[in-house]
């Protein structure tokens, strides 16, 4: 599975999961709890694939919106880039293989019902 897919449908997904909670404030909110670093692969991916406003959406903008919905504090999203391009060729992407990983095995456990 292209995880560019995969990454649209996360973001669909939290998309919904604001509308929600706008809907209905008494929802309790959603924290990012992974490791902010991964939140950093995440969005740079995201941003990568253009998948919001056709690419016409500035990094830092994200990031802003990303650490305000999910209660994160990313204090230098640069800095984490050059760390992430720092690792080895094999763990460049650790965070979102370890997604597709987690999806392709609820995929598998529903072809299984």
């Amino acid at each position: 599975m292209d995880k560019s897919i995969l990454l649209i449908d996360l973001h669909l997904n939290t998309v919904f999961r604001k509308q929600d909670n706008a809907i209905n404030p008494a929802k309790k909110a959603i924290r990012w709890t992974g490791k902010p670093i991964e939140l950093v692969e995440l969005v740079y991916a995201l941003h990568e694939t253009k998948s919001f406003n056709d690419g016409n959406v500035f990094l830092k903008d994200l990031f802003e919106i990303f650490c305000k919905m999910f209660d994160v504090e990313i204090k230098d999203f640069s800095r984490s880039f050059i760390d992430i391009k720092n690792r080895t060729d094999e763990k460049r992407t650790v965070f979102l293989d370890k997604l597709k990983k987690a999806f392709l095995q609820k995929l598998f456990r529903s072809d299984m019902r």
